[in-house]
């Protein structure tokens, strides 16, 4: 039940794992989501920027599929990154 102590590894040399290399991808592809979504949405709260909205709905709709991708991309490369490292 003793704890073993491994080889020193560089800072570097962890973070090129496949975990943390899969979660970089699910933030760049959350905070790309966060942008669009936040740019579909209306400026002012006018008659014609509620159009402009409701005639944005794909975009949104888009934006919304990609923060669902990036949450669930991330959530699986923390648990890869936990699970190689419980195993090492």
């Amino acid at each position: 039940m003793g704890f073993e102590l491994t080889e020193k590894r560089s800072m570097w040399e962890m973070l090129m794992t496949p975990g943390p290399i899969i979660t970089g991808i699910g933030l760049l592809i959350l905070l790309i989501s966060i942008f669009f979504f936040s740019n579909a949405g209306p400026e002012t709260a006018d008659v014609d920027a509620i159009l402009e909205a409701q005639s944005n709905t794909g975009q949104r709709l888009k934006s919304m599929i990609g923060l669902v991708v990036g949450i669930v991309t991330s959530v699986f490369g923390v648990l890869l990154t936990l699970l190689k490292f419980y195993k090492s």
